[in-house]
């Protein structure tokens, strides 16, 4: 207890002695005449010691106009500038005027606001409009029969067309395995040909694509497609990691060096939108490799993993990918658990 008396009070007693300080520093400063005294008597002795004859008199009308002058703020003389300025301020005609302006801004903003408003509002509403309208619905031709989309020279221009790749594909020196899988696609894209319009161009474009994948040598390489990954690593089923896979996107080219689109196995594509890129199964540590080498040079650059012989959609790889490899399509991605890519 006598502690924390004993401290308390040596902390009050240091607050006073700082008070009692700064009082007798401000006292010391605001005794003028003292001051005034001390400062004289200072200078008289100066003047003394340098043998200069100067009357008390004259040193004491000095210090006096001194002190009397030091602690007097004095502002600094305005330019023609600032004094324009707060001439102009300081008047009533200013001030008025200010407020004119000022009112003249607000009506400015809400009269503009408002028409802004009723613009938006007939464009919205002339925009809303078409769709308001009523739908007409055509009734179906009496008996319930519906014409032929495509009858006459336009079915027959599609039949020749179709005839004529057809033509193409039994010329080509083809595998059994190849062949069949070519007649197939041929008679399951035929079902298109009554109906014509986009569904028979997209089985035009299938078909062509096919053959243009089948027909040629192709040499296979590693894909740097923007917006496309180079390679991933996958579990086939989201919620199950049993049977997982490294893969490695390729892009296909021909001996000009022109790129040629997949068809595979597992290719998903429709029509106008082939596979441009397909991804082959590789080991883990191909994978790692190759994924090294993009992440030390950014890209990959033409970097070969195979080819697909002439007259075959069978493609080898040698000890680049599995001996009994999985494809992937970039469709496929989005139904199976991405564990990395690159």
């Amino acid at each position: 207890m006598s502690k924390g008396l004993l401290s308390e009070q040596m902390g009050a007693m240091a607050l006073v002695d700082e008070l009692r300080h700064r009082r007798m520093e401000v006292e010391e400063h605001l005794d003028l005449p003292r001051r005034e005294a001390e400062v004289a008597e200072r200078i008289r002795a100066y003047y003394k010691g340098q043998g200069i004859d100067c009357d008390d008199a004259l040193v004491a009308q000095g210090v006096r106009e001194f002190f009397r002058h030091r602690l007097v703020f004095e502002a600094p003389a305005m330019t023609l500038w600032q004094r324009f300025l707060g001439r102009l301020i300081s008047s009533t005609a200013f001030r008025c005027w200010m407020l004119f302006m000022l009112a003249f801004a607000v009506m400015f903003g809400m009269s503009f606001g408002v028409s802004f408003y009723h613009g938006f509002k007939r464009g919205f509403a002339q925009a809303v409009a078409p769709a308001a309208q009523p739908v007409v619905v055509v009734a179906p031709p009496a008996g319930g029969n519906v014409p032929a989309v495509v009858t006459g020279a336009q079915a027959e221009k599609n039949e020749a067309r179709f005839e004529q790749l057809r033509s193409r594909m039994l010329a080509m020196p083809l595998s059994e395995g190849d062949l069949q899988r070519g007649q197939l696609e041929f008679a399951t894209q035929s079902m298109y040909l009554p109906r014509g319009g986009q569904p028979l161009e997209q089985a035009f474009a299938k078909l062509q694509a096919m053959l243009a994948f089948i027909e040629p040598e192709l040499q296979l390489y590693v894909a740097n497609v923007p917006g496309l990954p180079t390679g991933v690593e996958v579990c086939p089923e989201p919620n199950s990691c049993e049977g997982k896979g490294w893969f490695i996107f390729l892009k296909a080219f021909d001996a000009q060096g022109r790129s040629v689109d997949f068809i595979t196995p597992t290719s998903r594509y429709s029509g106008p939108t082939p596979a441009v890129v397909a991804g082959v199964e590789v080991s883990e540590a191909q994978y790692q490799r190759i994924k090294q080498a993009k992440l030390d040079n950014v890209r990959i650059d033409r970097e070969r993993m195979g080819s697909s012989p002439a007259f075959s959609s069978r493609m080898e790889f040698g000890d680049r990918a599995l001996d009994k490899y999985r494809t992937i399509t970039q469709e496929r991605l989005a139904t199976v658990k991405v564990l990395d890519s690159f």
